[in-house]
């Protein structure tokens, strides 16, 4: 079965307006250039780089090119969600251990993007983001975004299903779970959008859910934007929703209500197998 045969179950209709980011400054990207071995008008970093908020990296080189490093922003749960964008003319290469973590990260290429193999892209909803969304799911449900959170026990509501997964415009954010004492719980997913005319996917692309803790729900998966002409690799892209945590008791009962899955838009014209999608 392909990966577009399988986007059906992340399609639920609804509403909910797309976030926009307000960019900041941002520092300096830490470019090594006239790097031997490396194809000139490449931007080379190979140092971690972190931000207190929403920022755009423009590159304004052919070439981004990211070895062994991570650059992220803070996700602070008292604070605004985070945006990163990572662009190039030609190329966005993750190489080695790099990684990139946000609330939302947005890569564009003219040409290709490359996740390699051990390298990672990760986004997870800050706290601030709580409930905005739709409705919540009542004590120790899970939160809901493509698919409706799981109950606790059977008893309270988990939260429910919105947006559209045909609209790439609004797929949004994972919203998260509930503790028993009305507290949030596990974190929804963040938000990953790649666009490149090829996409070469061989690490990891998460937004998924956080799981609770003791007697909080957990968080829904969030979403996944990739439009390219072609994907490839054998990596993984994943949606899915956070585990319930334990009773209060801590003896590995499960007791609170699992997050809902997320959405994965995918615009292309040739996929090659076999990119794992789990939603």
């Amino acid at each position: 079965m392909t990966l577009v045969a399988l986007l059906a179950a992340l399609y639920t209709v609804g509403s909910a307006a797309p976030y926009v980011p307000v960019m900041t400054r941002c520092p300096t990207l830490p470019c090594a250039v006239n790097v031997s071995g490396v194809p000139e008008g490449t931007c080379l970093i190979s140092s971690d780089v972190t931000v207190g908020g929403d920022c755009s990296f423009d590159a304004s080189y052919a070439r981004l090119l990211i070895v062994g490093a991570s650059v992220q922003c803070v996700i602070d749960p008292d604070n605004p969600p985070c945006t990163l964008t990572l662009a190039a003319k030609e190329l966005v290469e993750l190489r080695g251990s790099a990684s990139v973590r946000a609330t939302t990260v947005d890569i564009r290429a003219g040409k290709s993007i490359l996740i390699g193999e051990n390298a990672t892209v990760l986004v997870n909803s800050s706290v601030w983001h709580r409930l905005a969304l739709a409705r919540p799911p009542g004590p120790s449900g899970g939160g809901g975004h493509g698919g409706v959170g799981s109950p606790c026990n059977g008893v309270t509501q988990g939260g429910e299903a919105y947006g559209d997964g045909t609209d790439p415009n609004v797929i949004t954010v994972g919203s998260p779970g509930l503790g028993a004492d009305l507290r949030v719980g596990g974190p929804g997913g963040g938000l990953i959008r790649l666009h490149a005319s090829s996409l070469d996917i061989r690490g990891l692309l998460s937004a998924d859910g956080g799981a609770g803790a003791a007697d909080a729900g957990g968080g829904a998966g969030g979403g996944v934007v990739l439009r390219s002409n072609s994907l490839n690799g054998s990596g993984t892209i994943s949606a899915r929703g956070g585990a319930g945590g334990d009773g209060s008791g801590g003896r590995g009962r499960p007791i609170a209500g699992s997050g809902g899955g997320g959405r994965l838009y995918l615009s292309l014209i040739h996929i090659s197998e076999p990119t794992r999608r789990t939603p």
